[in-house]
């Protein structure tokens, strides 16, 4: 079993057809991780763990 099927492929193309797979992964995951980003936003790091970081 193929996830893309082969006449796509052969219409639009390997590269274009991989470029979309990736956008759309992109933005599912950035839509999974919302949450988490609010929440992450809030909790600010502290200039320790920021120079920890550099």
């Amino acid at each position: 079993m193929t996830l893309i099927p082969r006449p796509l492929v052969r219409r639009y193309g390997a590269v274009p057809i991989t470029t979309w797979m990736l956008i759309a992964s992109l933005v599912v995951v950035s839509l999974l991780g919302f949450p988490e980003t609010m929440q992450s936003l809030q909790e600010v790091p502290s200039w320790g763990a920021w120079g920890a970081i550099l």
